[in-house]
């Protein structure tokens, strides 16, 4: 193989390798499920500032009128009691537009049965954001 072509087939998978590396750890690329589930462990870490990293302005607005404050507060309210969290999956239920919801699975160690918490999220020019999270019920086929 000439030099030419060597150097050339090196640019071409340093190029791919990079833009897979920003697919990969910038977030305005992630879907909406990988959104849920950052805020969710932001949560576990106890980091404010993480979950609202993740919220619209609309979110954010939506925390102060409905938990007092910051998002971080509805989820403590939201599982307070459950102890630590076993199972955590986030599934896509609906994408149109520049909107989502995702429905958030979980199960606890100290609450019987798993726990179905749905979120909305609305595309912004920062990639997808929260807008709104339901409190967490049992999932289907438990009650």
């Amino acid at each position: 193989m000439s030099e030419q072509r060597r150097l050339s087939a090196c640019r071409s998978v340093s190029s791919l390798l990079l833009f897979v590396l920003c697919l990969t750890s910038c977030g305005r690329f992630r879907g909406p499920e990988w959104v849920v589930q950052k805020a969710f462990k932001a949560f576990q870490e106890n980091d404010s500032n993480g979950v609202n990293q993740l919220m619209s302005q609309q979110g954010l607005a939506n925390a102060a009128l409905y938990c007092g404050g910051a998002a971080i507060n509805c989820l403590r309210q939201n599982y307070a009691g459950g102890g630590e969290a076993k199972e955590i999956a986030a599934k896509l239920i609906s994408e149109s537009g520049g909107s989502a919801k995702v429905e958030l699975r979980t199960t606890w160690s100290a609450m019987n049965g798993e726990r179905c918490q749905t979120y909305s999220l609305d595309k912004t020019d920062d990639g997808w954001r929260i807008t709104f999270f339901d409190a967490p019920t049992l999932c289907a086929g438990q009650r």
